[in-house]
């Protein structure tokens, strides 16, 4: 949306079918009254003498009120204003919707960052040993993104979206799922599927050490960086993985090394990640890391993860 320019022609010419509008008006409430008023009282004493141009006066009366009583009935110059008017009237609305929307994202986005900062906190200072506490931790870490995912992340109420957490376990070479949320229409099974090294979004993410964010997992560009391999597609993965983020977990100031995992966002609607959302998967990524970092994991198996 947005507003008409003053010099713009549309603009010159409601403004000029208001001002007329108001001129009608004026006539029909104030000078059309006074008149009637006027004839009522000096027909009485003209009557006899000059009944021709009392009967005149009346009827040029009845014509001016006719005429302005037309002007004043709604018209397609009216319809014409009105419509000006209420194309003006949502842009304003279009643009304070935005500007709201945009506060209210920037207000869940800190409350879930100063909470998310809170728990990371006692969660380092309990010192998460075991693989039960960890999963624990990330499904509470994660809870604003499940619980509030139209607020924080736009989730639509018929919206196919999923978010989880995969761990490397190095016995196994293997990325496997540890935590998974998903809507409840999603068509996938509880466990997400397990990615060797460079295998798909959650593999090449793992390998390269960088967020994979995109809008549009259907184009060629994308399948051909990051598709599955045939061994593990599935036949909904076109239309329920249109597009993802796939956020690296840590390591931290270790050069060379892998990360401990990925966190992964998808959804069936093409372009719901962006940089944005991504930066804020981010912050969950880091601090899922820093708790298995400070975590004294001296190595996590994938027999011991619960699912």
């Amino acid at each position: 949306m947005f507003k008409l320019d003053s010099n713009h022609p549309a603009r010159k010419e409601a403004s000029r079918l208001k001002e007329r509008g108001r001129a009608t008006d004026v006539a029909l409430v104030v000078v059309m009254p006074a008149l009637w008023a006027g004839l009522g009282v000096f027909s009485t004493i003209l009557w006899s003498d000059y009944y021709w141009l009392v009967l005149l006066c009346w009827l040029l009366a009845i014509v001016l009120h006719g005429l302005f009583w037309f002007r004043s009935y709604p018209s397609d110059s009216s319809v014409f204003s009105l419509t000006v008017e209420n194309f003006d009237l949502r842009a304003d609305h279009a643009e304070l919707k935005a500007l709201l929307e945009n506060a209210k994202k920037w207000v869940f986005h800190s409350i879930a960052a100063l909470t998310l900062r809170q728990m990371t906190v006692a969660a380092c200072r309990g010192k998460v040993t075991v693989s039960s506490d960890l999963i624990e931790f990330v499904g509470d870490a994660l809870s604003p993104l499940y619980l509030n995912g139209g607020e924080v992340l736009g989730f639509e109420a018929s919206e196919r979206w999923s978010i989880g957490v995969y761990l490397y376990f190095p016995d196994k070479d293997q990325l496997q799922q540890i935590w998974r949320e998903k809507s409840r229409n999603h068509p996938s099974g509880e466990v997400g599927r397990s990615w060797g090294r460079g295998q798909g979004h959650v593999g090449k993410a793992f390998v390269d050490g960088k967020p994979i964010i995109t809008g549009d997992a259907a184009h060629p560009d994308v399948i051909q960086l990051c598709g599955a391999p045939a061994m593990l597609h599935q036949n909904y993965d076109v239309e329920i993985y249109r597009s993802f983020a796939s956020i690296p977990i840590g390591p931290f100031d270790e050069e060379g090394a892998l990360p401990y995992g990925v966190l992964v966002a998808t959804s069936d609607r093409q372009d719901r990640f962006d940089a944005d959302s991504g930066l804020l998967l981010m912050h969950f990524a880091d601090s899922i890391g820093v708790v298995i970092a400070l975590g004294e994991f001296s190595a996590v198996e994938a027999s011991d993860v619960e699912r």
